[in-house]
């Protein structure tokens, strides 16, 4: 693992993620899979959808857990936009200004307008939507490949019934961020050079590919040959996570990665957004500026250092 110029870990793998997405249901509407979520989405999510039965189309917080944050900055690249610029300065209420008032509005109508999500989602936490999706209640969810993986480990009978694709994407294209596990020394550790022996033995290709098929989908690749192993050939569900691994990008894109932009991830900024918008009433736009003043206070405070 690189940053300026400088190595500090030995990357280990990559968490797969995708759009999981009940084929069943779909294959009785006769519908297609859907590519991105404008109108895709939401068209398959109000024909699948049954509300009386609890049955909702489609299963994304914005609340403060990874699973907001990760949902909230891919929707601002969909659409154009970034909470960053090239050069790596706050840009959510200024450069893409409009294009992150779509990609925001869009989220927020998810709830709002389109109402294809469970009344209230917006108190979701991580978990919420594998419980939810695993006991029948949704249609489509994003989501790491652990609910993949905890209903194939525990021969749910909705495995099969599952479609893992590519997270859908918006206008400009389909994004989706970084999510790299490493293994690191620190300097002061009185046993570094043991510890540089366990990382050669669990990172052994044998041991690892024993690690990544028991894991099912979950320990995805960060290097060329693991990324070309038969094994991402084995279930036809394992080419999107392998796929959105491949094409993803870094928090701060279009710009570098940096100390602010892990910052401003780590402070949940953009999921206090959306939920100024949804519960507190604000507008997009307003929301947008509140929440770009918050990311120049962090922008400014780590530049400092």
């Amino acid at each position: 693992m690189q940053l300026n110029g400088q190595y500090f870990g030995v990357a280990r793998q990559a968490f797969g993620a995708g759009l999981h997405i009940r084929k069943d249901l779909l294959a009785e509407k006769g519908l297609k899979l859907p590519k991105v979520y404008d109108p895709d989405v939401i068209d398959v999510a109000k024909k699948c959808q049954d509300p009386s039965k609890d049955l909702w189309g489609f299963g994304q917080t914005l609340n403060r857990c990874d699973d907001g944050n990760g949902f909230m900055q891919n929707i601002l690249w969909d659409y154009g936009g970034s909470a960053w610029d090239k050069d790596g300065k706050p840009a959510l209420a200024t450069t893409f200004l409009k294009e992150n008032t779509v990609a925001l509005q869009f989220a927020v109508d998810t709830i709002q307008k389109h109402k294809i999500q469970p009344p209230g989602v917006m108190a979701w936490t991580d978990p919420s939507n594998n419980e939810a999706y695993m006991a029948g209640k949704l249609v489509s969810t994003n989501n790491g490949a652990s609910l993949y993986y905890a209903m194939v480990s525990k021969k749910h009978a909705l495995a099969d019934k599952t479609q893992v694709v590519l997270t859908p994407g918006g206008p400009a294209g389909s994004f989706i961020f970084s999510g790299t596990y490493n293994w690191g020394i620190f300097k002061a550790s009185k046993h570094a050079d043991l510890c540089e022996d366990l990382v050669r033995w669990v990172e052994d290709e044998k041991r690892f590919e024993e690690y990544m098929k028991s894991s099912i989908g979950q320990a995805g690749a960060v290097y060329k040959a693991r990324a070309e192993h038969p094994y991402w050939k084995t279930d036809p569900n394992f080419e999107g996570m392998l796929q959105n691994i491949l094409r993803s990008v870094w928090p701060g894109y279009p710009g570098p990665i940096t100390p602010a932009a892990i910052e401003v991830q780590a402070q949940y900024i953009l999921c206090d957004m959306a939920g100024r918008v949804v519960v507190g009433g604000l507008s997009p736009e307003a929301a947008l500026k509140e929440a770009h003043k918050r990311i120049e206070d962090v922008y400014r405070i780590r530049s400092r250092a």
